[in-house]
């Protein structure tokens, strides 16, 4: 993430750091092409000084990860996990929201993880009169439970801000594939790597990062059974390309840990 703590010493000392790690672990683990080509851009790490290098994409658990059955079509619940900063877009999703809501009283927005915009985001929900459409579950602490949450939900958003700070843009996020391990369709701006990858698939919508287009997207799966039912299926199937399982036996057989 190029200027992690912004223009000052404390982004210097990482980057630095960060630098002297990539030169000296046994190996640097990346999470997509994109974030180990410009790491070693931005570090200045020439191949004759940089550690081995190799990419290992985010999984799920999918032997233990609920999923989510035909029925949660008719539940109207819109669900969103991650960090609550303005980068991953949270704003415009619960605008959102509250347009769905205009149209449709019955939708509703679970919120699962907190983050130093949450109070913000409660008092956004709040203006808008949406205090009990959404739910802001917070931070939780096993994982497992953020899954159960996950699985609850009709629809499953990712609606990250297109702006040049955002470390997204060379990321694998956690998020996508949580919601991938759920069998859900994901609404997705095409702001990580992988939301090609959705769309080509069939998992996933793209949408522009404003509000009406989110909740444009977000209608089509809420509304149309046979949109909502392909993805659901597309979502499914891509998931098992990302089960933690396959994904480490086939990586760690590549590393000598001796």
């Amino acid at each position: 993430m190029p200027n992690r703590f912004g223009s000052g010493i404390a982004t210097k000392v990482y980057n630095a750091v960060d630098r002297f790690v990539c030169k000296h672990a046994d190996m640097r683990v990346e999470l997509t092409q994109e974030a180990l080509e410009q790491r070693a851009v931005y570090l200045k790490l020439t191949p004759d000084v940089a550690a081995r290098s190799m990419v290992v994409p985010m999984g799920a658990w999918l032997a233990r990860t609920p999923k989510v059955t035909a029925d949660a079509f008719a539940k109207k619940k819109v669900v969103y996990m991650g960090h609550i900063v303005e980068r991953q877009g949270v704003t415009n999703l619960i605008k959102a929201i509250a347009i769905l809501v205009k149209k449709d009283p019955a939708v509703t927005l679970d919120v699962v993880g907190g983050g130093p915009d949450e109070g913000k985001m409660k008092a956004l929900a709040a203006e808008l009169g949406l205090s009990d459409a959404i739910t802001f579950r917070g931070f939780i602490d096993d994982h497992k439970d953020v899954e159960a949450y996950i699985a609850q939900g009709t629809v499953a958003v990712a609606s990250y801000t297109k702006v040049p700070d955002n470390f997204s843009v060379t990321s694998d996020p956690g998020k996508i594939k949580a919601y991938l391990g759920a069998s859900l369709p994901i609404v997705v701006t095409d702001v990580p790597p992988i939301a090609k990858i959705l769309s080509a698939r069939g998992a996933a919508l793209l949408p522009d990062d404003t509000p009406e287009s989110i909740a444009h997207m977000i209608t089509q799966y809420l509304t149309d059974k046979k949109a909502w039912t392909s993805a659901h299926k597309a979502s499914a199937t891509l998931a098992k390309e990302y089960d933690w399982e396959s994904i480490l036996s086939a990586k760690l057989a590549n590393i000598d840990l001796k």
